[in-house]
């Protein structure tokens, strides 16, 4: 959202950030996503039942009333063919400049809607200032549950030694189970593949976990995805369907939060 409304050298900041060529292949990627997220629940509730997994992808704009985005012409552009035609997403115009907490209650309202109530005070008021002119946000939400072959036997779970970044151990719940896998492994890593239930055939979500051969070569591991421009695009997901002598993965629940940096400008 932010790339198809930068120009100039924003805009070859943020293509390198993304990784991305052009504005064209950061439209057709996310035109795909959308489409993705539109043919698998899109906005339904978690709870609303159904036979395959939930995801929702939803947008947000909001934008001063006192700077609109660029020119009357490239505006409208903007916000047709680009928040509304892609991102499904109506800018929604604000003041800043004297309503900042009803801007910050609008938001997190947004936002905790669009996460079915899992993200709550999204926005602190001291994040926004009279200075502000506008605010991008995006809502991601998936929920499914593992195919019944591939689902974990509570009465088997054991607690086992995990190894952590800085070289200590904690003892913690290991999952296993005596069914077949999807895996494969390759010089560096290994890769499990586990599929979620679905009654689409054509819209099957799977979950990838990659394990570095060495204890310690998660960073290693890190590095030489990230640097690999056609990662997605190599065998690694291709994995054959085998009988693990033996099978373990931990109990896990991660978090990402990071702290917000200076405000992006459009040129």
């Amino acid at each position: 959202m932010v790339a198809a409304g930068s120009r100039g050298r924003t805009l070859e900041h943020v293509l390198a950030l993304l990784g991305a060529q052009d504005i064209d292949e950061i439209k057709s990627s996310a035109s795909a996503m959308m489409a993705a997220a539109a043919g698998c629940g899109g906005g339904r509730r978690s709870d609303e039942g159904g036979d395959g997994p939930v995801l929702c992808m939803v947008n947000g704009a909001w934008v001063d009333k006192h700077f609109p985005l660029v020119g009357s012409y490239k505006e409208e552009v903007y916000k047709e063919e680009v928040l509304k035609g892609i991102y499904a997403c109506n800018a929604k115009t604000v003041d800043f400049q004297m309503q900042i907490n009803e801007v910050v209650n609008k938001v997190n309202s947004w936002a905790k809607k669009a996460s079915k109530g899992l993200i709550t005070n999204f926005l602190q008021p001291r994040l926004l200032s009279p200075e502000t002119t506008i605010v991008l946000a995006n809502g991601f939400y998936f929920k499914g549950i593992w195919t019944s072959t591939r689902r974990f036997d509570a009465s088997l779970t054991e607690n086992k030694t995990f190894y952590l970044l800085t070289g200590d151990t904690v003892s913690i719940p290991f999952m296993t189970s005596c069914k077949k896998y999807h895996y494969e492994s390759f010089d560096a890593f290994k890769v499990l593949k586990i599929p979620y239930q679905s009654a689409k055939l054509d819209r099957k979500f799977s979950m990838y976990f990659f394990l570095p051969h060495e204890r310690v070569g998660l960073q290693n591991l890190l590095q030489e995805l990230c640097s690999d421009p056609g990662f997605l695009k190599q065998d690694y997901f291709d994995v054959r369907e085998v009988s693990l002598a033996e099978f373990w993965i931990p109990k896990f629940k991660f978090s990402y939060e990071f702290n917000h940096g200076n405000d992006v400008s459009f040129c």
